[in-house]
């Protein structure tokens, strides 16, 4: 069933992207695989999903197995379960928001960001001395590459890019590997993701350079030490690019959600304490607790031995 559901959230997302109407009012979901958007599927012995967007649809239950609406960006509230189980509930839940994310980028005019770490109990995304495999366990792991695979890039800074040496790519899953987006410049060391995928990569830069290869060089420039998130967002729709996946660091993904360039963020509390070692924000500190950074539609889901953080920014 996980296989059919993964599948299914697959093709939805792609539909959504190339729908040709920015007003998606509902969409219809068959196991089989099919997806109708703003019209019924036929009747047929196939479980079938209705999806609601906008309260202006009228809801025929003759129609469908079980009504799900979109809550904002990042949630989902099951109208009726029909006969579901409480698995596909659950995955339901956690993926199927992030299938409409084009629809949230068409209406804001850039990329829709989600960030992602995973930490200890105690706040820390590595230790002192910079080891971070693995907080997150086995299944933080296959979320990420879920995650990568149903948005269209995957965003670093240099900093993750030259300490981890990722692969980002959707290894684990079914699925496309998304575009790989690095913040950086001609001196970082691209091995990793020249030996994991032939695809190419978008380096942003402030400065003009020249970078051959698989290389694709974009100049943004900038006053500021880093180039502000928003006309990255901007820059990547306008590369039909509609949701970004942010995994670091600390200082890429810090910057974005103090210049609001995240609009989903997840976090991944592991059962470890560890001491010491960065956390996975660092930005000025504020006076009240009032002046806090708060969260529309927070949601804690268990996660194996651990449990995931997600709600979207305010």
């Amino acid at each position: 069933m996980q296989n059919t559901l993964w599948n299914l959230m697959l093709t939805l997302k792609e539909k959504v992207k190339v729908a040709s109407s920015k007003n998606i009012q509902y969409c219809h979901l068959c196991l089989s695989g099919r997806v109708a958007i703003n019209q019924h599927l036929s009747p047929n012995s196939c479980t079938r999903f209705f999806i609601q967007l906008t309260d202006m649809v009228e809801i025929d239950s003759s129609l469908h197995d079980a009504v799900i609406r979109l809550d904002g960006v990042s949630a989902v509230s099951i109208v009726s379960r029909g006969q579901l189980d409480d698995a596909t509930i659950y995955y339901l839940k956690l993926y199927l928001p992030y299938c409409f994310l084009s629809v949230f980028s068409k209406e804001k005019g850039r990329a829709i960001s989600v960030a992602h770490f995973a930490q200890s109990l105690d706040g820390r995304v590595a230790t002192c001395k910079g080891d971070s495999k693995w907080i997150g366990n086995q299944e933080n792991l296959v979320h990420a590459h879920r995650m990568r695979a149903l948005c269209d890039a995957i965003l670093i800074g240099s900093g993750t890019l030259e300490k981890d040496q990722p692969r980002l790519t959707v290894r684990l899953v079914t699925g496309e590997n998304p575009k790989r987006v690095v913040l950086g410049t001609s001196v970082q060391n691209y091995t990793s993701l020249y030996e994991s995928s032939k695809d190419r990569i978008t380096v942003i830069g402030r400065y003009p350079s020249h970078l051959n290869g698989q290389i694709d060089y974009v100049h943004l420039a900038s006053e500021e030490k880093i180039i502000h998130p928003l006309r990255i967002l901007k820059y990547l729709f306008a590369e039909n690019i509609h949701s970004v996946y942010v995994e670091g660091g600390t200082t890429t993904t810090s910057h974005f959600i103090e210049h609001q360039g995240v609009d989903i963020f997840q976090l991944h509390l592991a059962p470890l304490l560890l001491g010491g070692g960065p956390s996975c924000v660092d930005f000025p500190g504020i006076e009240m607790v009032k002046q806090a950074i708060r969260f529309k539609n927070p949601q804690f889901q268990p996660f194996g031995d651990a449990v995931m953080f997600s709600g979207e920014l305010l």
